[in-house]
């Protein structure tokens, strides 16, 4: 069990992973005015968490996969622009699996078993039409906007966004290959809610819902529910609980080293 629970921690992976805030007053936008898109979303970007790391030590996850209940531990370290440590854990600190993110490749670890398996962000987009970025995953866990396969730091927003005001603000948008419909869910205070990715032709959903920290001292999530639902009709849910987040200190974690490890195809990844 701990293995499928692995394996859909990576296709979430796939589809798709003391805190300073910009000091910039936001208005919420009303229905009774004309809205810029631009400006908009620029407004949702002032209330974002701003970091240089974060370190959650100690995460409580109950992932529930086709309606089987599991629980974990784990830890996340993030280094903005740099990389993403997820350690899973069974037993408190007995880590089992490690992944690891950075900007060009990822990596999987199974400890118990001495393998690892490694790739570029281009063999996602190959083998299943996902054009997936570093930084779709940073932002994700971060609470930030974001659209599949883009880099909404070069872009318009008004290329790409389009805005839903009934019962609350919808920012609706597509991945830059067009493949995946993205809805990201505002609150009146313009902090994101919730974001849900849909991929076309195939049916494939994954919803992401945020919940707590919705202040300007800490906007960091308290907790993420990452709910996916597959065409052939399976399903799961991964809920973590973040305790204490440890803001821009420095991190000690180190990458793990690969010579102590077989590196082996996805496949053979999976395999006991």
């Amino acid at each position: 069990m701990k293995k499928l629970f692995l394996l859909n921690i990576c296709f979430i992976a796939f589809f798709l992973t003391s805190c300073k805030t910009k000091q910039i007053a936001s208005t919420p936008a009303t229905e009774s005015r004309p809205i810029s898109i631009n400006s908009f979303c620029q407004n949702i970007q002032n209330n974002e968490p701003l970091f240089t790391s974060v370190d959650i030590k100690k995460a409580a996850i109950k992932a529930t996969i086709n309606q089987q209940e599991n629980f974990l531990s784990g830890s996340i370290k993030i280094k903005t622009d740099s990389f993403i440590f997820i350690s899973l854990q069974p037993l408190p600190g007995f880590e089992m699996f490690r992944l690891e993110f950075y900007p060009q490749r990822f990596r999987f670890f199974d400890k118990m078993n001495r393998k690892y398996f490694e790739a570029t962000y281009e063999y996602i987009e190959q083998q299943m039409q996902i054009p997936l970025q570093y930084k779709n995953i940073e932002d994700l866990f971060s609470r930030k906007l974001f659209v599949l396969g883009r880099n909404l730091q070069v872009v318009e927003f008004s290329s790409i966004f389009s805005l839903n005001t009934q019962n609350g603000f919808t920012l609706a948008s597509q991945s830059a290959d067009g493949r995946i419909q993205q809805d990201t869910k505002i609150s009146p205070e313009l902090f994101i809610e919730s974001t849900k990715m849909s991929q076309y032709l195939k049916g494939n959903s994954l919803f992401v819902d945020y919940a707590g920290g919705v202040s300007t001292k800490n906007p960091f999530p308290e907790q993420i529910v990452i709910s996916m639902f597959v065409f052939n009709g399976f399903s799961a849910e991964i809920k973590m609980d973040f305790q204490k987040p440890i803001f821009d200190k420095p991190l000690n974690e180190k990458p793990i080293q690969l010579d102590r490890y077989t590196r082996v195809v996805l496949n053979d990844f999976f395999k006991k």
